[in-house]
């Protein structure tokens, strides 16, 4: 597993070259706590919100079939996914 400290102090990942795999593990272990975060300091937000908001076994989907899909490979990098669609690009463009 992909674990690295969270380093706080360049959290833009501006200093040095950029990695994207120290990035990834620097930044994938907060998603649970911004769960938690989202429902305990803003309780309006999550309860207008969590019949729109994707689950835990939804949002694992996406990185799943990523990884397994011969489908996804086949796919230029830089594209957004959710689900097994692509949903955006990055830049923006559809």
């Amino acid at each position: 597993m992909l674990v690295q400290k969270l380093n706080i102090s360049d959290l833009q990942s501006g200093s040095g070259s950029f990695d994207g795999t120290m990035v990834y593990a620097q930044n994938k272990p907060t998603i649970p706590l911004f769960s938690l975060a989202v429902r305990s300091s803003m309780p309006d937000f999550y309860q207008k919100m969590k019949n729109s908001l994707r689950t835990e076994a939804q949002g694992a989907d996406t990185v799943v079939w990523l990884a397994v899909s011969s489908e996804a490979t086949k796919l230029p990098s830089g594209l957004f996914f959710q689900g097994k669609s692509l949903s955006l690009r990055i830049n923006g463009d559809c």
